[in-house]
């Protein structure tokens, strides 16, 4: 039996957690130490900074200068840049010549010389040539001349 989970056509959490209830799941509560936000660039850069704070990850790569703290993937490629404090880097992402801190690299973003700063570069974006602060959603493209 299909059932109509969907209300104004998107699935809703809500809708999810009564349908549990209905089934007999048993659902808590528990304590929240937080609320991180991340609807807006400076909440998501903010909530960033904490996680990295929390637990950051690098390794040692060659003519990168890393200040931790720090979140760099291991599928990621970096050549002569310098990276941090505050900055993840995701997967597959390539950075060369540039300055990027207190930011987030998207997955296959291409990004080079440039120096960001308290930027999001979406997954799959392209930045390059000039110092400037950028917000790039997904897909995007983006060269400064």
């Amino acid at each position: 039996m299909e059932q109509k989970i969907k209300t104004k056509g998107e699935y809703q959490l809500t809708d999810a957690l009564q349908l549990m209830v209905e089934k007999g799941e048993k659902i808590a509560t528990f304590k929240v130490d937080g609320w991180y936000d991340c609807g807006k660039s400076e909440t998501l850069l903010s909530t960033n900074r904490y996680l990295l704070d929390k637990k950051s990850t690098h390794r040692k790569i060659t003519d990168v200068v890393i200040i931790p703290p720090v979140y760099i993937s291991p599928t990621c490629e970096i050549t002569k840049s310098f990276i941090g404090p505050y900055a993840t880097i995701s997967d597959g992402a390539k950075i060369s010549e540039s300055v990027i801190r207190n930011s987030i690299i998207g997955d296959d973003a291409k990004v080079s010389r440039v120096l960001l700063e308290d930027s999001l570069i979406g997954n799959n974006s392209i930045v390059g040539g000039s110092y400037k602060r950028v917000n790039a959603g997904d897909s995007s493209e983006i060269e400064f001349i």
